[in-house]
């Protein structure tokens, strides 16, 4: 893979945000979005990969990654995005997403609001911003992909 050009003239620019999604869960998102992530990340690009699935997260098993605090930490106020970020292969950051949390499954309004604050804190540090979304087209997958 050749090295990946920075897409970024100042850290005002924006990343280029890439989705992974699916209607259809089991369909290999995840694997593509983690080895996406990596390989851009070898090329010397700064990439974030969040994985936005608020119930069943699994971009950091795939990695043998196990985070302490997770997206869940964030949407309810207890933690900033840049305390749950991981470190992953190749220079490679990691938002973990909840897992198994019931109560994430679906954002309230202010949740969302918060997150999509958080995630503009730190955007201007990435040329890329992949995004691992949950399976199906319910409310709060779609709201990942389209914002």
């Amino acid at each position: 893979m050749q090295k990946a050009q920075s897409t970024k003239d100042s850290k005002a620019d924006l990343p280029r945000v890439i989705a992974i999604s699916s209607g259809k869960g089991g369909v290999g998102k995840s694997s593509i979005a983690v080895n996406l992530g990596i390989s851009l990340a070898k090329t010397g690009a700064k990439v974030c990969l969040l994985d936005s699935d608020t119930g069943l997260a699994n971009a950091n098993i795939l990695l043998g990654i196990a985070p302490e605090y997770s997206i869940e930490h964030v949407l309810y106020g207890a933690r900033d995005i840049d305390e749950i970020m991981l470190d992953g292969p190749h220079g490679l950051k990691i938002i973990p997403g909840a897992n198994g949390i019931s109560e994430c499954v679906s954002l309230h309004p202010r949740q969302q609001l918060r997150l999509t604050r958080e995630l503009a804190r730190i955007e201007g540090e990435f040329d890329y911003l992949l995004i691992d979304t949950a399976a199906g087209i319910a409310d709060t997958t779609l709201d990942f992909v389209s914002a």
